[in-house]
């Protein structure tokens, strides 16, 4: 324990418990997995909640004496504790940081029962990098320390509209106030888990779904001045599984942030992917949002990358890249290159690879990277990908079935035994969109993906955003289906 730690070893800030003689940290009693060197990090900046801690002092407490490239452990290990933090994807933030100099934990803490007195601050408007720039399926909900789900049932963590982070703090919230977002944040997270791990249910789903949007409405009700609690209710309306049906909620909170602060560049970003999803709207541009937001924050990485991935979606693939450069440029540890259209599917497996190696990942990454693996025709270690993910969150007889598959009949077999579980899932509750489609695409199924297609369709899924850019519905375009689909979506 640090010198500088008062009395007491249990931590406590909003729905989060650190227990700093085992090294744990829970979230309402679950514990949450965290690295040393994340969970190093906390400790520091628990240490003096409210004040900034250098850059310099972490690396030399955490690797001193050492030749380790500081900068990038620095990087990762934030992100690493943002991920577990669910800190990386709402405007409530944690953990602020403060370009160049540091960071500075700005929750509410209390030690043994003891409230410790935070510093009243302004946060520097700025969108952090998230550590989900995971392209071609997106989805808001960004679980709290755990990686969204493996094989067959991750996917993933960040749609469109998680692609940014930010807290311009021009209100300062009651604490009642934020106890009821973070709740309510909690709950709605748990909505996706349930459908997602094994040992979950769609009843038990919209139970969570249901709170978590009772406790972030109670939070405006207390406070209806509070920014983020307007974005988070958006966020969680457009969360998968599909509430479409509540779009005029979301839509009247994004008006009502942007009446509240118009200088939000994330409240911007949100309305522009908002825009996207809804796409039976047609009541404000998308385009205009995404460029306010960037005029907002001209240095935020997140802010160009968003604009690209809308580019690319409107086949202007081109000034997409130009974006995809220049957020690479300001954020050189996230790879955004990869995502572009433009790079071939077979630089998309190099970099991939590179990125997962260099950096760690989990969730859709390991099911993007098993798909370029299966297309390369590299089909062991796209089972093996696919089977450790779908194994990590609970689906090991499924994982098995997969390994017996390949086993008996190659790739073919392999692939059709994933869409078998697939279908078979997706007939007891709802079963992520993007990854279905993915599975009946592999294997050939042309029937199976326009039918799957034309559901994700209905549901307004992220997927039906990319059908211009992603080029692996090349093959689907004379399809008179496809043509159908992507008419109704307003495309040529």
């Amino acid at each position: 324990m640090g010198d500088g730690l008062p009395d007491g070893s249990l931590v406590r800030f909003g729905v989060f418990e650190v227990d700093l003689r085992t090294g744990e940290l829970r979230k309402q009693g679950v514990r949450i997995r965290l690295q040393e060197q994340p969970f190093r990090i906390l400790q520091i900046l628990l240490e003096r909640p409210g004040e900034l801690v250098t850059r310099e002092e972490l690396q030399n407490r955490i690797w001193p004496g050492t030749f380790v490239d500081a900068d990038h452990g620095l990087y990762n290990g934030i992100k690493k504790l943002r991920e577990a933090l669910n800190d990386e994807s709402d405007t409530l933030r944690l953990i602020e940081t403060l370009p160049k100099r540091g960071y500075r934990f700005i929750g509410s803490v209390t030690r043994n029962g003891t409230a410790s007195r935070i510093a009243q601050t302004e946060t520097d408007n700025e969108i952090p990098a998230s550590s989900s720039l995971v392209r071609r399926r997106w989805l808001i909900a960004t679980l709290a320390g755990i990686l969204p789900l493996g094989a067959l049932l991750v996917i993933g963590v960040s749609k469109r509209t998680d692609r940014t982070s930010d807290l311009r703090l021009t209100h300062s919230a009651t604490s009642n106030a934020q106890q009821d977002l973070l709740e309510g944040r909690y709950h709605a997270d748990r909505a996706y888990e349930e459908i997602v791990f094994k040992s979950g249910d769609t009843k038990k789903s919209e139970e969570e779904f249901a709170k978590g949007v009772f406790l972030i409405e109670r939070s405006i009700q207390k406070d209806p001045n509070y920014v983020p609690a307007y974005l988070a209710l958006t966020r969680a309306v457009m969360s998968e599984p599909p509430h479409v049906d509540l779009a005029p909620k979301a839509r009247s909170a994004l008006i009502k942030a942007l009446s509240l602060d118009e200088a939000n560049p994330e409240t911007h970003l949100l309305m522009a992917s908002f825009l996207c999803w809804n796409i039976e709207g047609g009541w404000d541009d998308p385009k205009n949002h995404y460029l306010r937001a960037i005029e907002l924050r001209p240095d935020s990485a997140q802010g160009h990358e968003a604009y690209a991935e809308y580019l690319d979606d409107q086949g202007q693939l081109e000034a997409g890249m130009k974006e995809h450069q220049r957020a690479q440029g300001l954020d050189p540890y996230n790879d955004y290159l990869t995502l572009s259209p433009l790079t071939s599917r077979a630089q998309q497996l190099e970099r991939k690879r590179k990125w997962i190696r260099v950096n760690g990942s989990g969730g859709y990454d390991y099911w993007q990277l098993g798909g370029l693996e299966f297309e390369a025709g590299q089909f062991s270690d796209a089972l093996k990908d696919w089977t450790a993910l779908a194994r990590q969150y609970g689906w090991d007889e499924e994982a098995t079935a997969w390994e017996m598959a390949y086993a008996r009949g190659g790739s073919q077999a392999l692939i059709a035994e994933v869409v078998r579980v697939g279908d078979r899932i997706a007939s007891e509750r709802y079963f992520p969109r993007d990854m279905i489609i993915d599975a009946h695409r592999y294997a050939g199924d042309r029937d199976g993906t326009l039918a799957w297609l034309a559901i994700a369709r209905k549901e307004h899924n992220p997927v039906i955003l990319h059908l211009r850019s992603d080029v692996r519905w090349d093959p689907y375009r004379s399809d008179p289906r496809f043509q159908a689909i992507a008419r109704q979506v307003g495309l040529p």
